[in-house]
């Protein structure tokens, strides 16, 4: 990971937020142990993709001061993981997942959703 990608997530002072970096990098090689998880800041945010492309990136940053993963407004993946988690899925319009930093399993679901998202 790129100092740059570290010192963004660092700047960020959410511990949740390295949480999620951890499990990203996780379940990134268990999903595609093939390919490489890349790192880099879009929009100013650390922000995970697979290479050779699969799935869709995942970005990390606060939303309204909370931590939270944000995916492409074109998905379905916060509108799946609202019908998926029900009342207990704390989302912002259709990119923003919050991140319950007490709730990893729950946040692993989300990442291999996005790492995969687009499979068939």
């Amino acid at each position: 990971m790129t100092g740059e990608v570290e010192e963004a997530l660092a700047a960020l002072g959410a511990p949740a937020l390295l949480t999620a970096r951890d499990v990203i990098a996780e379940e990134a090689a268990a999903i595609a142990p093939d390919r490489e998880l890349v790192a880099s800041l879009k929009w100013g945010q650390p922000s995970f993709a697979l290479s050779p492309k699969r799935g869709t990136p995942i970005r990390l940053g606060l939303q309204d001061g909370r931590p939270a993963v944000f995916v492409h407004c074109g998905t379905t993946l916060v509108e799946d993981w609202r019908h998926r988690q029900g009342e207990a899925a704390e989302t912002a319009g259709n990119r923003c997942v919050f991140i319950d930093g007490n709730d990893m399993e729950a946040l692993r679901a989300f990442v291999r959703m996005a790492l995969t998202y687009g499979r068939a």
